[in-house]
């Protein structure tokens, strides 16, 4: 197994799932895990937990934005155009496109 040198650059990074929510969201909790701050480029990940009928209102990104609901239903809006996701399903909004969610459950996601 080759070695690293403690001159190599450590390009990998590891974000937690506990992290704190960004405040100026709440209620809902959005967790950045990988973004800029950690020098990645054009990427970033992360989570969000919203209460029952919560909204994300209209919003771009500089990076396209994969969307997967993980539980629960979303109701996510492109542009004017409305989509009913449910568990496991994905939209991908490509940057600079405006977009909201919301929470269309009977309990938070």
């Amino acid at each position: 197994m080759a070695r690293q040198s403690s001159k190599e650059l450590v390009r990998e990074y590891i974000a937690s799932g506990q992290s704190t929510p960004i405040p100026q969201l709440l209620p809902l909790e959005l967790r950045v895990m990988v973004s800029a701050a950690c020098h990645a480029r054009g990427l970033t990940t992360g989570t969000a937990r919203f209460p029952t009928g919560a909204t994300l209102p209209y919003h771009v990104h500089d990076c396209g934005e994969a969307i997967t609901i993980v539980e629960g239903q979303a109701e996510v809006a492109v542009e004017g155009r409305r989509y009913s996701l449910r568990q496991l399903d994905c939209i991908h909004v490509p940057e600079g496109v405006a977009h909201a969610i919301t929470n269309a459950s009977q309990r938070p996601f």
